[in-house]
């Protein structure tokens, strides 16, 4: 289970602001829903941002990581670090 949590926070690294539809292309077996309410509300790792004018209902809204530095781990160092320990 901490693998689904880990894999929607680097996809939603990797893919910038993106939608529920988007991350639900990027991890097609999953059912994001749990996992982003817990990484949304508890854990605040990710942030939900909707248009200015936009009702708390509204569906387009898009995630992003909260903090720059997790962000710079997941798009730079880890793919870096996990390709120098690679044989």
């Amino acid at each position: 289970m901490r693998r689904n949590y880990l894999a929607v926070l680097r996809a939603v690294a990797n893919h910038g602001p993106c939608t529920h539809a988007d991350l639900q292309v990027a991890r097609p077996r999953v059912s994001l829903g749990l996992y982003l309410n817990t990484l949304v509300r508890d854990l605040r790792l990710i942030e939900r941002r909707r248009a200015v004018f936009a009702s708390d209902r509204q569906r387009r809204a898009r995630y992003v990581v909260s903090d720059p530095f997790l962000l710079a781990w997941h798009r730079v160092i880890q793919p870096a670090f996990c390709a120098k320990s690679a044989p």
